[in-house]
């Protein structure tokens, strides 16, 4: 019998759980590793922490992806604003804390801030203190509209496997500002399709780039969506599953 296991995000990588809980997490994941099976990791990322933490017999990459012709091209904006956005729960996972820091920062420079999604009541209230629009839940097709609206996308998880929304981001065509976490930087290459941050500081710094650079934001935005049109393609996807299907035996 064959068993596949893909985490799409590590338990024990949780910063709002307890350094015990998420030693507890890591020792189940390392003892059914034991087991037997075949852990297939979505990002490079998360794969170097799986050989390095849980170290399994056998582990493989299969890079998330998505329906490339359901995202629409970044749409130029006629109104002279500036828009910058994320797409996701609005959750401790996601960072919204810092989000808001960004918003303030920028403030000054008129720039809208929109986080597209909805989630905890006291985190979404941090973001509308700073000044940035929450729009709730939307269906699929209002979320992608929304997205082919922004200048720039700002993600600033704390944890990822390998996030959807900022892949979405990159087919779109968006100059792309991600915290350097994993699953983030697996996808982002870094001055070629957008930037990589650790901090505040950083971030701010390339994000005020962004701000004053246009010719950057849209070389950066044409990088990034010809590369995800093929890298991020389902079928792409598809072949690497079934291949990895038919060979590994557990």
């Amino acid at each position: 019998r064959r068993t596949f296991y893909s985490p799409r995000g590590l338990a024990f990588l949780q910063e709002d759980h307890s350094p015990r809980t998420r030693l507890v997490y890591e020792r189940i994941e390392w003892s059914m590793a034991r087991v037997a099976g075949t852990i297939v990791a979505c990002s490079a990322s998360e794969m170097a922490l799986v050989r390095e933490r849980i170290r399994p017999r056998r582990v493989e990459l299969v890079e998330n992806a998505v329906d490339v012709d359901l995202i629409p091209a970044r749409r130029e904006r006629i109104d002279g604003r500036l828009r910058v956005g994320t797409v996701g729960r609005v959750t401790y996972s996601k960072n919204p804390p810092l989000y808001a820091r960004l918003a303030r920062h920028a403030a000054a420079r008129g720039v809208e801030f929109t986080w597209l999604g909805g989630g905890d009541a006291d985190a979404t209230a941090l973001l509308r203190d700073a000044n940035v629009r929450v729009t709730g839940w939307l269906p699929r097709a209002a979320v992608l509209d929304e997205l082919a609206g922004l200048d720039i996308y700002l993600h600033p998880s704390l944890w990822e496997g390998m996030p959807i929304a900022l892949i979405e981001a990159q087919v779109c065509g968006l100059p792309s500002i991600a915290r350097d976490a994993v699953g983030n930087r697996d996808i982002i290459r870094h001055g070629e399709t957008g930037f990589l941050g650790k901090d505040f500081d950083e971030l701010a710094a390339l994000l005020d780039r962004l701000i004053d650079d246009a010719p950057l934001r849209r070389r950066l935005g044409e990088r990034a969506r010809e590369i995800g049109l093929v890298r991020f393609g389902l079928p792409r996807v598809v072949d690497e599953y079934e291949r990895l299907y038919a060979g590994v035996r557990c």
